[in-house]
């Protein structure tokens, strides 16, 4: 659940008054997804991102997090356009300044808390953190959540994971997948998932309720609700529509669904930092073509000029793109 969540809604619909495009309708998804990372900071804060200064926007985006200043600039771009709308809508201040964030002067940001060693953890998760912090879920749904992002499955919206269904798999793990193109839900890449893929899918397929844990302790569970619907990651009555018409109101819903799951994922004592999907599945491509370099005993950049770059790229849904463009996009990770 977004903080102030009809305000973020009334935003939402406002952007979609101007432009109803797919363009658009991504460009919500990933403002959706900016402000469900910023939650947690909100609550920290007690009030409204669009109540923030610049300073605690900059403060909220470094926390315990390690951004590159493009992605700092960018989140602190669309959070500024919010601000200016909240301050115009929601406090009725006409007078209100725009936030101006430069690429230049977050480069100059990042410079001063590299020094200083603030608001920085590492770029990726390890494997092992990763294998810890699924072992901590005691939901089939966040199980299957983590290690299906951390192998690849992601796509636009997210939808490669709300389309996951049992139907889709072919025998020998091979599993299809399904994602929104053109304003249609479309057979995307066939792969082979593992083992542990596959068993939590069947898990999660199977199971219709969703136990919420004790912050504190997670032995403890505090409540229940029930689950329903015919996928893998199932939503609640509240989240999903009995309508089966496929189209992109289904789309922003399930991947709601997946915002929830992850708001209740359990996180081992000390790490302050909520799990972002984006990071889990740069973190589990990179952390693959290392293992792969180190099976074949070169350095990682040069997995780059072999066979094994073309069956990673599609694992992770990069095969329609060049192992030149591959390789920019990763190039600070690597």
């Amino acid at each position: 659940m977004l903080y102030n969540q009809e305000v973020k809604q009334q935003y939402f619909d406002s952007l979609m008054s101007i432009d109803i495009s797919e363009k658009s309708a991504l460009y919500i998804s990933q403002i959706q997804s900016l402000f469900n990372t910023m939650s947690q900071e909100e609550q920290r804060m007690g009030k409204d991102i669009g109540e923030f200064t610049k300073d605690e926007i900059i403060d909220a985006l470094t926390h315990n997090r390690k951004r590159s200043a493009r992605t700092l600039y960018t989140y602190g771009t669309r959070i500024s356009k919010y601000c200016s709308w909240y301050q115009k809508e929601i406090l009725k201040n006409d007078r209100s300044l725009e936030l101006i964030f430069t690429l230049k002067e977050m480069q100059q940001i990042i410079l001063e808390r590299k020094e200083n060693n603030e608001g920085y953890g590492s770029l990726l998760y390890s494997k092992d953190l990763v294998d810890h912090i699924i072992d901590l879920q005691i939901n089939p749904v966040q199980k299957l959540i983590l290690s299906a992002v951390y192998f690849g499955i992601s796509g636009n919206h997210n939808v490669q994971l709300t389309s996951m269904h049992m139907s889709n798999l072919i025998e020998g793990n091979q599993l299809k997948l399904y994602d929104w193109k053109n304003n249609a839900l479309q057979i995307e890449r066939t792969i082979k998932i593992s083992d542990q893929i596959l068993y939590y899918l069947v898990e999660s397929s199977n199971t219709y309720s969703f136990k919420v844990p004790n912050p504190q302790d997670s032995t403890k569970i505090i409540s229940e609700f029930k689950l329903s619907g015919p996928y893998a990651i199932k939503g609640t009555a509240d989240e999903d529509s009995i309508e089966e018409n496929i189209d992109l109101a289904w789309v922003h819903r399930r991947n709601q669904v997946i915002f929830n799951r992850m708001e209740k994922i359990i996180v081992p004592p000390g790490m302050k930092e909520r799990i972002s999907l984006k990071k889990l599945y740069v973190s589990g491509f990179v952390n693959t073509l290392k293992a792969q370099a180190q099976i074949l005993g070169i350095p990682v950049r040069d997995i780059f000029s072999t066979q094994y770059i073309d069956m990673i790229a599609l694992q992770y849904g990069k095969q329609n793109q060049k192992t030149d463009q591959i390789k920019f996009w990763l190039k600070e990770y690597l």
